[in-house]
């Protein structure tokens, strides 16, 4: 007879009912998923969230090998809605997710060959799906021609130098001409992010890789952080407790000014200007600023709080309409709990898919603000100032340095730290005439008297040692 004791099967998929009330995967194999894919069985939503992160349990020339070998194998009487299905997918997958095939050489030959062979089984009746076929190379085609021609739209020429780092000469239309300039910086960078990129930041290991894999992400995270910078040093660079004060109100007005369009990347940037420890003690500062701008200043540090989970920032990111920038670290940061709180497998050989509709729903959020700023004109000069480094900054602790400096230190602490500060710079030019003296032995003699004669620039080394001859002949002496 049988025997009581029954070899347990292994279960190969493990289903579950969605939100919408259509039968979906919870964890299954590779081969298993693949199939539920092409089933009728699948849904929009799962097809959707496989498309989106499926570079998380497989590779794209798998997953095309696969579609082309179950579409090459079908037959059109017994298999034909299956081979539709096919179709669609693999034009859902070039409309959704072109940049796979213009970032893989490989993929996009695999794509053609593809093509071509349906070209042959086509020519055997299956007619049908010469639309679709079309319809699919025809957007590869397009989008290759768009990436030639750049796709962008400048605007006109500058009519002036924007003073970014004077503030003395910044009025309203200043504050209102930076505020948009900034915006669409952030928006043109922020739109290119793929799911891909964002998805590569929460895994990868360290900054280089994140340069390499994620280009655009760490583009936006850079000009969050040098705008932040930029703010904090202009506030601690001003000695004088009136311009300091001025600076502050400026920048209160930029961060209205950003907030009201929308720019919540730009606005809590700014914010976070406010709240970095160099600016925040600055009590007497604060003191003198006018209550209306202290006001504003709490006002939406409340309404893009961070804490609950940015619970507040969310309801008013999901209260506004786009065109908006949101703050690509509460995506990160949802991405990163999502990565550390649930497994890759289930039962140690099935993929987690629950996982990935949690990673899904935070990618789909964050593909959705890509109305543009059609109603923003780019100047073409700050556009290339703002993408080039042209925001003064200092580094944190040299920020703070200046910050003590400045206010709420006894004023002979401040003078004695600036006279150490001024020796290490004077030993350290000495130090460059040196080695600019020692370079100058092996140029040839015409060289050598033209760098004596002064017609070298060194960077204004030169102008800091006027005054300073009759000390070294004492030294010579």
């Amino acid at each position: 007879g049988d025997s009581i004791f029954e070899e347990e099967k292994q279960v190969d998929i493990l289903m579950q009912e969605e939100s919408d009330g259509c039968l979906g995967v919870k964890a299954a194999t590779l081969d298993k998923l693949f199939e539920f894919l092409t089933s009728c069985e699948c849904s929009v939503f799962f097809r959707k969230t496989f498309l989106l992160t499926y570079r998380s349990f497989t590779d794209s020339l798998t997953f095309l090998s696969y579609l082309t070998s179950l579409y090459l194998s079908s037959n059109e009487e017994e298999d034909g809605t299956r081979s539709l299905r096919v179709m669609r997918i693999v034009k859902n997958w070039v409309d959704d997710f072109v940049y796979d095939f213009e970032e893989e050489p490989d993929l996009l030959n695999r794509l053609i060959s593809f093509c071509s062979e349906i070209e042959e089984v086509k020519k055997k009746g299956w007619a049908a799906h010469g639309a679709l076929l079309e319809k699919m190379i025809g957007r590869v085609k397009r989008k290759e021609e768009e990436v030639e021609d750049g796709g962008e739209n400048e605007g006109g020429e500058a009519t002036y130098l924007f003073p970014f780092n004077n503030f003395s000469q910044w009025t309203e239309i200043e504050v209102e001409k930076f505020a948009s300039q900034i915006t669409l910086l952030n928006f043109k960078t922020y739109s290119k992010i793929t799911p891909k990129e964002i998805m590569n930041y929460v895994k990868a290991k360290n900054v280089e890789e994140k340069k390499k894999l994620c280009p655009n992400v760490t583009k936006v995270v850079g000009q969050f952080n040098e705008l932040s910078n930029w703010g904090t040093t202009m506030i601690c660079r001003r000695c004088q407790l009136k311009e300091r004060v001025a600076v502050m109100s400026h920048l209160l007005s930029l961060l209205q000014k950003l907030f009201d369009l929308n720019n919540l990347h730009g606005s809590l940037a700014l914010i976070a200007t406010f709240t970095n420890s160099a600016v925040a003690r600055l009590k007497s500062s604060f003191e003198r600023l006018e209550p209306q701008k202290r006001n504003l200043l709490v006002d939406l540090t409340t309404r893009l709080s961070h804490l609950s989970s940015y619970k507040a920032y969310r309801n008013h990111l999901h209260s506004i309409a786009p065109p908006l920038v949101p703050y690509i670290g509460v995506y990160l940061t949802d991405l990163t709990f999502i990565n550390d709180g649930n497994p890759d497998l289930v039962e140690k050989r099935l993929i987690n898919f629950n996982k990935c509709y949690l990673v899904a729903n935070v990618i789909v959020e964050n593909q959705q603000y890509h109305t543009p700023y059609i109603y923003l004109i780019a100047d073409k000069h700050m556009q290339y100032s703002l993408a080039n480094g042209c925001l003064e900054t200092e580094n944190e602790s040299e920020n703070y340095r200046l910050s003590k400096l400045i206010e709420g230190t006894d004023p002979e602490i401040a003078i004695e730290s600036l006279l150490k500060s001024e020796r290490a710079l004077k030993q350290k030019i000495k130090k460059l005439e040196l080695q600019a003296s020692l370079c100058s032995c092996s140029l040839p003699s015409s060289t050598h008297n033209s760098f004596h004669s002064g017609n070298w620039d060194l960077g204004g080394l030169g102008e800091e040692r006027e005054g300073g001859g009759e000390e070294d002949e004492r030294e010579e002496q």
